[in-house]
């Protein structure tokens, strides 16, 4: 816990796996694979992409984020004792600037959300006057999301919230699957009042 983190949950290599041949930050940091990549070379393109953005300098989340030996998440699962974030105070931030944004806010007051999670990275400001539409304010949010939010279980969210899934994903994905099944436990405890998603 720090003052960074809003809410997390706690983990604890003391308590016993139940399956005993695997763990979740493994698995979801990308570890837990056959795949010599695991990790999207998305990803590692965005973080080129915002440092050279920003003059070249490096952008301290990569080292964080990446672990360029392995070919996988580093800031997950390092230590499995490390706490999972389910929220904290720079996923505030970035919401509060795109809700700005949505709603006619300058560039300027928008983008000056945005400064402290940037010089925690080590990254200049943005630059109001180059940024200088809503929809050059919203791609910049956008990206400080998959860099600052990278390997937290927000990807696939951000993306079907924004409507982007398809694209970014490069083929049509089946709109059933934007949302996660409901526990069948929940629809019958419901006594019929809670409905399945489409799909499943």
């Amino acid at each position: 816990m720090n003052s960074e983190i809003i809410f997390a949950t706690q983990l604890s290599t003391s308590i016993e796996d139940e399956y005993g041949f695997t763990l979740f930050a493994g698995w979801f940091k990308g570890a837990d694979t056959k795949s010599p990549m695991p990790l999207d070379p998305d990803l590692i393109a965005a973080f080129d992409a915002m440092e050279a953005a920003d003059g070249g300098n490096t952008d301290l989340r990569r080292a964080l984020t990446i672990d360029e030996y392995q070919h996988d998440g580093a800031e997950v699962g390092r230590y499995f004792d490390q706490d999972w974030i389910e929220l904290r105070l720079a996923d505030v931030l970035l919401l509060y600037a795109e809700a700005l944004n949505e709603n006619g806010s300058s560039a300027e007051n928008v983008l000056d959300v945005l400064d402290p999670i940037r010089a925690r990275a080590g990254l200049n400001p943005l630059d109001p006057t180059v940024l200088n539409t809503q929809a050059l304010v919203r791609q910049a949010i956008y990206d400080e999301r998959r860099i600052e939010l990278a390997l937290e279980g927000q990807r696939w969210f951000d993306l079907v919230r924004t409507g982007t899934a398809d694209a970014e994903m490069g083929q049509a994905i089946n709109k059933n699957y934007y949302l996660f099944p409901i526990p069948n436990s929940e629809v019958l405890a419901s006594g019929g009042v809670i409905k399945q998603n489409d799909g499943y």
